[in-house]
């Protein structure tokens, strides 16, 4: 960086996966910052650790996907703002309720006393009951809302203390499974090949792995 020279480890300090997104390709699109392509850790060159101050996004931050599938998300967001309709996007965080699988999988394996983590127990992310985006949904069309919502059950929470609010229902006390990278990518390509055989929906699958290692997965409802 201009005249001096810095050397860097090729590994996530978080995690402990290489940094580049592609080989020899660490830097931001403007070149000022040092990307995790693992889960988009930001780390200031000639800095010590990430970039601090990242606040939680809300209805007027420009969205930046990390997976095909929120890439593809916000494509279809692109063609519905430029089709000249009114229009109300609603973008939900992680949603529990009747009928999901996602988070009952987690009931099942705190039921045996465990509680697995890919990042730090201490990851953040916004939550909402599907009773309450259902609500905030008719909300909107009641009210003739228009433009972009986010819709969470308030404050962000830890990755610990859902766990612990899962384990207090279920009257058990997990114990905290760390799941390496490389553990966590064998699962999801395995269960990408088992769902093309067995023409099922994988568990799991690399893309989805992009969103579950980010350390912050937080959204304001403050609109």
């Amino acid at each position: 960086q201009g005249d001096a020279v810095h050397v860097y480890v090729n590994a996530c300090p978080h995690i402990g996966t290489p940094l580049d997104w592609t080989p020899d390709r660490f830097l931001s699109h403007d070149a000022s910052l040092i990307i995790c392509a693992t889960h988009g850790a930001e780390f200031r060159i000639a800095a010590a650790g990430p970039v601090k101050g990242k606040k939680t996004i809300n209805e007027t931050d420009s969205a930046k996907p990390m997976s095909l599938y929120g890439k593809s998300k916000l494509a279809a967001e692109s063609i519905v703002e430029e089709s000249g309709l009114r229009y109300a996007i609603v973008r939900p965080p992680l949603v529990y309720g009747p009928r999901d699988k996602a988070v009952f999988s987690l009931f099942r394996f705190i039921s045996h006393g465990y509680a697995p983590h890919l990042t730090t127990t201490n990851q953040k992310l916004s939550i909402v009951h599907v009773s309450d985006l259902v609500r905030g949904v008719l909300l909107i069309a009641e009210n003739d809302g228009r433009g972009i919502y986010y819709m969470t059950d308030g404050p962000p929470h830890t990755w610990e203390e859902l766990m612990k609010a899962i384990g207090k229902a279920l009257g058990r006390e997990p114990k905290f499974i760390s799941v390496s990278p490389g553990i966590a990518d064998f699962v999801a390509k395995f269960e990408q090949v088992r769902g093309k055989v067995m023409g099922g929906k994988p568990f799991i699958t690399p893309d989805r792995l992009t969103e579950l290692f980010q350390t912050d997965w937080t959204c304001s409802d403050v609109r």
